[in-house]
């Protein structure tokens, strides 16, 4: 960037680039600097053409293909050629093995005795950075201080804001950097109040001396933690937190990654069901992403499958309960999702009304079954233990949120209060996306009412929570995860995580609904 100001010529950068360039060098004439588009060839004479594509480094940083009567030359500075950053490429580079007839690579690490692979992935070390903040715990309100204060560290920035479901306060006394991250990130990543955000990023030489942060150090390979800092705990601490929307207090649901679910294939949405006798669980769960059939396997108490039969039922996107001594597996297909009876050759009773991603709520001492059909506006049919039909209970009037969608069953809390776990679905098409939630159902007055908490992102698109088993005093909650929406050929991982802080059942009592 040093005497760009006196260059004086026109010259090319990508539209990121161009931005930037005009808030470190404003004297430049805007006309002087040419913004060319990813992935499209400009035919600079009739003789010469390039094309301009991300080399995944840093925001704007590109890497130039020209092609000649001397043959096709590749330029690039750094550059982190990822899957994703690949699969942008325009086909006759990533498709056509010797299209490039020599490479230029003016990189930071280019003929060093450096094992490049040994760099994490970003998606890696994201999730590393996620880790180490579950991990850590304060009295006080939580921080986390990221001093992510170069060009190229705003992946790592982003992914922790939208993990946690959060902005990002910049210290203002980076005035400049702030400007950076709004044209690299924009302007919705940012928040001016320090009160309403624990992620922050403050200027390394005035950062206030605290003890109970954690401190991130990212860089454009990689991240640290601060040397010297802290043990690190467990940072999103359960309890009490203030809801900036309306200034009252709501609870906070804290949840620990345990591990990932080694499953066979493309099998997906594991249901578990723990075996009171056994230290075993027996899970329910769909064969492929394109099969219309239910599986069974057992899993042992570190969550790795030990035996799998099979399959045993038609149907898709099972969740699992109990209710009245007999063991059910739900068959979440669109329009015709029924109860299928485990211990009775998988029986199939239909469930009423024609959706999907119904919420089962046993009231084991009443000796009734919810089925809630809409979490927003709520509504709930009922039927008793020994079967028969099913009635509405209750249909709370007004508009909803029809984003709102069922995944486990109710669990008891205790003195008619159940929780479990559901999905928003947000946007559409290949854009769609889940934002996970935690509810709780409160049965002990007059109306049924349930109220519903975001979870932090899992850095899935696709999250479906299936089931909550519990062991060893612990309780876990199961996860169906994607990458892009369903019924495509893609990495499907079920996912296991520890439910931190939540309330303790203090009774079995569970009232009718009224």
């Amino acid at each position: 960037m040093r005497g760009i100001e006196r260059f004086g010529r026109p010259f090319f950068a990508s539209p990121v680039t161009k931005e930037l360039i005009r808030l470190r060098s404003p004297d430049i004439p805007p006309s002087n600097i040419i913004a060319l588009d990813y992935d499209r060839p400009y035919q600079l004479n009739r003789r010469l053409c390039v094309t301009m594509t991300n080399s995944g480094h840093c925001p704007g940083s590109s890497a130039f293909t020209f092609e000649g009567p001397s043959g096709n030359v590749l330029h690039t500075g750094d550059a982190r050629w990822e899957a994703p950053t690949i699969a942008k490429l325009p086909p006759r580079l990533s498709e056509r093995p010797g299209y490039v007839d020599r490479i230029f690579l003016d990189a930071t690490f280019g003929g060093r005795d450096v094992l490049l692979d040994s760099f994490p992935s970003r998606g890696d070390s994201a999730d590393l950075a996620r880790r180490a903040i579950y991990s850590h715990s304060m009295q006080t309100h939580p921080h986390v201080d990221v001093a992510a204060t170069m060009l190229g560290t705003e992946p790592l920035v982003r992914d922790l804001c939208d993990y946690f479901a959060v902005e990002l306060y910049c210290d203002p006394s980076l005035r400049e950097r702030r400007a950076q991250l709004e044209i690299a990130l924009g302007e919705q990543w940012l928040i001016d109040d320090p009160s309403a955000t624990f992620i922050r990023l403050w200027d390394p030489r005035r950062r206030p001396s605290r003890t109970d942060a954690v401190s991130l150090q990212p860089s454009t390979q990689f991240f640290t933690v601060r040397p010297g800092a802290p043990h690190l705990r467990q940072l999103i601490e359960p309890g009490l937190v203030r809801d900036r929307a309306d200034g009252s207090f709501r609870f906070l649901m804290g949840l620990r990654f345990v591990k990932t679910i080694r499953t066979p294939g493309s099998s997906i949405f594991y249901s578990l069901r723990a075996e009171e006798s056994l230290p075993v669980f027996t899970a329910h769960y769909r064969l492929a992403y394109d099969a219309r059939l239910i599986g069974r396997c057992v899993i042992g108490a570190d969550f790795e499958i030990l035996r799998d039969d099979g399959p045993v039922a038609v149907g898709e996107d099972p969740r699992c309960f109990t209710f009245a001594g007999r063991s059910y597996v739900t068959d979440n297909s669109w329009g015709s999702c029924a109860l299928l009876d485990e211990w009775d050759g998988y029986r199939r009773e239909r469930l009423p009304s024609d959706g999907k991603n119904y919420t089962m709520v046993p009231l084991e001492d009443a000796g009734r079954l919810l089925c809630i059909e809409w979490l927003s506006p709520l509504t709930v049919w009922e039927r008793g233990a020994g079967g028969g039909d099913w009635r509405r209970v209750w249909s709370a009037k007004g508009a909803g949120d029809a984003s709102l969608r069922g995944g486990t069953p109710g669990y008891p809390i205790g003195d008619g209060r159940f929780f479990g776990f559901g999905h928003g679905t947000l946007g559409a098409g290949r854009d769609v996306r889940h934002a996970p939630f935690y509810w709780e159902l409160d049965l002990r007055g007059e109306t049924p009412a349930l109220a519903t908490q975001p979870l932090p992102r899992f850095g899935s698109a696709i999250v479906d929570p299936t089931c909550v088993v519990e062991r060893g005093g612990r309780r876990y909650l199961i996860t169906a995860e994607s990458d892009r929406p369903w019924f495509v050929k893609q990495s499907y991982r079920t996912n296991v995580y520890e439910l931190l802080g939540q309330e303790r059942e203090q009774s079995q009592r569970s009232p009718t609904v009224r």
